[in-house]
């Protein structure tokens, strides 16, 4: 997407250090920034670090390095800004992801139950049988019938 005809003028208004013209560039890009934070935030993450929470560093890293991108201007702005905003992004995952402490990983959503995997679920099944698995016949049908509670008017009988 070309940049805007009023972009230099924009640049340059932040330049001679007009915060509003500063504010109007960041929040020129702010939605396409939010996309790319989403679209690139780990699951992991989504419920614990809000996606304006990195804009918002990503934002006041730009406006402290905005001088030195007038002096070079290495890329386009939004590139310039999007750069920024993916080394918050990865600070993020660091932060969160790479501590012992806080290991996000380990966390389990209280909305849902983790349900035990399609092997755990086997393994404990076959553990259960695995007493009834030798019965064959008659000797099955009776461990059956013993397993069953009983009521007691049959209990006379037995």
């Amino acid at each position: 997407m070309p940049e805007s005809a009023d972009l230099p003028q924009l640049l340059a208004q932040a330049a001679a250090g007009d915060e509003t013209a500063l504010t109007q560039l960041f929040s020129r890009y702010r939605k396409r920034l939010k996309q790319m934070v989403r679209l690139r935030l780990s699951r992991q993450l989504q419920g614990r670090v809000d996606d304006s929470d990195i804009l918002q560093e990503a934002f006041l890293e730009a406006a402290q390095r905005f001088p030195d991108y007038l002096a070079d201007r290495p890329l386009p702005f939004f590139l310039w800004l999007r750069h920024i905003t993916g080394e918050k992004l990865i600070d993020a995952h660091r932060r969160h992801l790479g501590a012992q402490m806080r290991d996000a990983a380990q966390e389990v959503s209280l909305r849902r139950r983790r349900r035990p995997s399609r092997r755990r679920r086997g393994s404990a099944y076959r553990r259960c049988l695995t007493g009834w698995t030798r019965l064959t016949g008659k000797s099955w049908r009776c461990a059956i019938l013993n397993s069953l509670p009983m009521p007691r008017w049959l209990r006379r009988w037995r």
